[in-house]
């Protein structure tokens, strides 16, 4: 063990044992009953009315305007609205930032695992689950859960990238950073700060 963190390697956090996976379903059950409580019971506020109309317009007004930099969220809502697996009122244009604002709390479980240990995986995800401003979020047709979820799994890939100095590990993360960044522009600080690391670590 003592060989293994001299020459930089993470330590063996330990797996997940069933009592930590029933655990982190029961979190992510708590997460997934919070953010989808009530999700139709207010009327759309501004930002999300802005998202409404940038999901409703033409595919040519839509490209002509800044969000042809970030339209993975636009494009998701427009397809599934499309396609009819969604309706264009307030919860079905909230439910797939809830979806991905579940998903983010078992995706920091696992990030939190990797890095410090099972137990503070578990009271990382439990604590983001009944965090009032992650619920807030998750339930309002914003691009921002999304833009969470992405980020946590860019992160483990680039922990694992560096420990195991693997380039196509670090590629992963760079794409999933990437995709953070279509969801909204804020993401794109990681983007840039994964390629300085990954230059500077991997390079040597």
């Amino acid at each position: 063990m003592a060989e293994k963190v001299a020459r930089g390697e993470p330590r063996d956090r330990g797996p997940f044992e069933r009592r930590d996976l029933i655990i982190l379903g029961v979190i992510t059950l708590l997460a997934a009953a919070l953010r989808l409580f009530r999700l139709d019971t207010w009327a759309l506020w501004i930002d999300e009315s802005h998202t409404y109309r940038d999901v409703v317009i033409s595919a040519d007004r839509f490209w002509s305007t800044n969000l042809s930099y970030y339209p993975l969220s636009f494009l998701l809502l427009r397809e599934a609205i499309d396609a009819g697996l969604l309706p264009p009122t307030e919860s079905g244009l909230r439910l797939p930032f809830a979806f991905f604002g579940i998903l983010s709390v078992p995706a920091l479980g696992l990030v939190g695992r990797w890095i410090l240990g099972p137990r503070e995986g578990l009271i990382a995800a439990g604590l983001l689950a009944i965090s009032p401003w992650h619920i807030f979020w998750s339930q309002n047709a914003r691009s921002y859960s999304m833009v969470l979820f992405f980020a946590l799994l860019a992160g483990g890939a680039a922990y694992w990238a560096l420990h195991k100095r693997s380039f196509r590990l670090m590629a992963l993360a760079v794409v999933l950073s990437a995709l953070a960044g279509l969801c909204h522009p804020s993401a794109y600080v990681l983007l840039g700060t994964l390629v300085v690391i990954g230059l500077g670590s991997l390079g040597r």
